[in-house]
């Protein structure tokens, strides 16, 4: 009797958990089948819009539908509206949709993975609470930074590679910072690491400012860093100022704070390469 009561528990859960994963398929399968009706009513087909999902277009809602741009029909978005089975979906119409139009895999959604915020690099505490207390964010690497023997330095936090000299430019104007970075190139700026141009970039504000340890002035960059000419002044960013475009952003690295000028200022150019 127990052996029975337990086959019949593990067939049930079987059966539910199938079930399931048969109920997304059907409701992913279902949606291409109107991508695939409506490619072939492009083609001349002239199928009925309703056809394509087997539902009244009169009972489409504002909310949970695709809007089909070109014609201007708003069809029920199957995978949300009927993942519970309950809209009339079954297996026969799986057939048909087999049949007609041959099962297309539905890709899964991408979920970006999450990008933590590293620590700012203050150790020292002014009160209780503070960041130095706390220090919360992702714990920088040891170490820090690597010289590659190149020209170049990895930041091991971000996995970006920098100029290691970090005055090869001078002052630029903005547009000029922007299209020496983009022709930089081996041997320009002492590298020898085989990069033609337009490895190089120059950073966004957010990149340049990873640079920086709150802990440290003058310049605001991590003890025991390997970069050369570092001047502790104003370094463009590629990053534009979206209340006033003729403006962008630039990093102050005497004390590490971001500010924007315009764009026909001469501030320093340090240019970087990899990221996402």
């Amino acid at each position: 009797m127990k052996t029975k009561i337990l086959i019949c528990v593990v067939s049930f859960v079987f059966l539910v958990f199938s079930d399931a994963v048969y109920g997304q398929e059907l409701c992913q399968d279902y949606f291409y089948k109107y991508r695939a009706c409506v490619e072939r009513q492009d083609a001349g087909r002239n199928l009925d819009y309703s056809e394509c999902l087997g539902y009244d277009e009169t009972s489409c809602e504002p909310n949970g539908c695709y809007w089909y741009e070109t014609k201007q029909r708003c069809l029920i978005d199957i995978c949300l509206a009927d993942m519970d089975l309950n809209k009339k979906v079954t297996g026969a119409d799986l057939g048909y949709l087999i049949r007609e139009y041959g099962r297309i895999g539905c890709p899964q959604p991408v979920v970006p993975a999450p990008a933590p915020v590293p620590e700012t690099g203050q150790t020292t505490s002014y009160a209780t609470g503070d960041d130095g207390d706390l220090e919360m964010g992702v714990t920088w690497p040891v170490p820090r930074f690597t010289d590659n023997g190149d020209g170049t330095v990895t930041d091991n936090l971000t996995g970006l590679i920098w100029l290691k000299n970090a005055n090869c430019f001078g002052t630029r104007t903005w547009n000029n910072a922007l299209s020496d970075c983009n022709g930089l190139a081996d041997p320009a700026c002492g590298l020898t690491d085989a990069s033609y141009a337009g490895d190089w970039r120059l950073p966004n504000y957010k990149e340049l400012f990873s640079l920086i340890d709150a802990e440290n002035y003058n310049p605001a960059l991590p003890t025991g860093h390997p970069f050369t000419g570092v001047q502790s002044t104003y370094y463009w960013s590629s990053t534009t100022n979206a209340s006033s475009t003729d403006g962008a952003w630039s990093v102050y690295m005497y004390y590490g704070y971001v500010s924007y000028y315009y764009k026909s200022s001469f501030y320093y150019v340090w240019p970087v390469r990899g990221g996402q």
